[in-house]
């Protein structure tokens, strides 16, 4: 079996539509995604230390276009040095940097995050923290993308709006495929097909206390992990789930206007880094 290194890397954002660009993408005959999205492989404290070999593993057979998706490759500050590591390694490397309405983003965010019982205060005073706030912080695509401006060209940098591929998946998708170099040509693409999105309402997960432990970051998880495959745990855990449901929160309109003053400066340096209006980013 042949293996290479990724040519293209979805960079995120969080929470904004890239598992189903990932899931897109991977339908062109000329395009192969990673089998596990999310490698983290540039997150020195992450998978890092799983070496290039594994890494190169991901990516089997004889592909135009190999790829994976990221989003912890714009966590900064939470995760450093990532474009340096990326370039360092892959000299022939584009990156696609999908981004939604920031503080739509932050809301499912929050929402994941309470899904996953990371997440215990409400939704305004976890927004409006004043520091180490990974809310804000990933929805400022300006200093997020800056990390890589110093490493990638202008011309090496694909940015979308997942409000867009929601909209009219077949443009971006044909946007994508002419940045990467292959067929433009759409119809392999099930656009009917909704990759982790989330309803109106969610259920907050609370494994047993059994699973949780043996699927934990904690002593034990490694052999747990390297003995049973990662779609069995996920199956696993999946079954092991209750809760109940919650709304979506809504914002006060207090709130957002903060958040938005907040925002702002971000917003208009990325802006005008796409060459967009403001609007087309938060209405």
């Amino acid at each position: 079996m042949r293996y290479t290194l990724p040519n293209c890397i979805i960079i995120g954002a969080q929470k904004a539509a890239t598992s189903s660009l990932h899931h897109y993408m991977n339908t062109h005959p000329d395009i192969f995604m990673s089998e596990h999205k999310e490698l983290n492989f540039f997150c020195r404290e992450l998978t890092w230390r799983r070496g290039l070999k594994w890494y190169k593993k991901q990516f089997p057979g004889d592909f135009k276009v190999f790829g994976e998706s990221s989003p912890s490759y714009t966590n900064f500050p939470l995760y450093k040095g990532v474009a340096q590591r990326m370039r360092s390694v892959l000299p022939e490397l584009k990156l696609i940097y999908l981004v939604r309405d920031p503080i739509n983003r932050m809301i499912s965010q929050y929402l994941d995050r309470v899904k996953g019982c990371n997440e215990h205060r409400p939704i305004e005073e976890a927004f409006l923290e004043k520091e180490n706030n990974v809310y804000l912080d990933y929805s400022k695509y300006f200093m997020q993308i800056s990390e890589f401006l110093p490493f990638f060209s202008k011309k090496e940098i694909l940015v979308l709006r997942a409000e867009d591929l929601s909209s009219n998946p077949e443009r971006v998708l044909s946007q994508v495929f002419c940045f990467l170099g292959v067929e433009d040509n759409t119809s392999y693409c099930d656009f009917t097909r909704k990759i982790n999105v989330s309803d109106s309402k969610l259920k907050i997960k609370k494994p047993r206390k059994i699973v949780r432990y043996l699927l934990s970051d904690k002593t034990g998880a490694r052999l747990m992990k390297a003995l049973i495959p990662k779609s069995f745990t996920e199956r696993m855990l999946q079954k092991s789930l209750s809760g109940e449901v919650i709304d979506r929160p809504v914002l006060s309109q207090s709130v957002r206007q903060e958040l938005e003053s907040r925002l702002k400066p971000d917003i208009d340096n990325f802006c005008s880094f796409c060459g967009w209006e403001s609007k087309e980013l938060l209405p």
